[in-house]
């Protein structure tokens, strides 16, 4: 089974031991391309472009950008932690924390309880 069609499967899970089986094959895959999508998102923070992407990392960034969307909300939703727009000399911090270190501290662990 080649990485395209592993990452297929797991989004066509079955009985619930299927489920589980194949949302840790999930787990695995993202482990194993997290520093690539870690350097694509440093990319398009620098130039405003994402290098190429297999299939499998492009959905990894899909999950990676619906777990960014949840923590702009959590801040929309929560003024008394940023009030205001970001400055242009802010923005790319911004989106580091979005998609890098949101994922890493809190968005992977949000995405792996759904």
């Amino acid at each position: 089974m080649d990485a395209h069609s592993g990452l297929a499967a797991s989004l066509k899970a079955k009985t619930l031991h299927e489920q589980i089986e194949q949302q840790r094959h999930l787990y695995q895959i993202e482990k194993a391309n997290r520093s690539a999508i870690d350097a694509a998102c440093e990319s398009y923070i620098q130039t405003g472009q994402f290098p190429a992407l297999n299939q499998e990392q492009a959905i990894l960034l899909y999950v990676r950008f619906g777990q960014a969307t949840q923590g702009v909300g959590f801040l929309l939703e929560h003024p008394e932690f940023f009030q205001g727009e970001f400055e242009d000399s802010q923005k790319a911090s911004a989106l580091h924390l979005l998609l890098i270190d949101y994922w890493r501290f809190a968005g992977r662990s949000r995405w792996r309880t759904t």
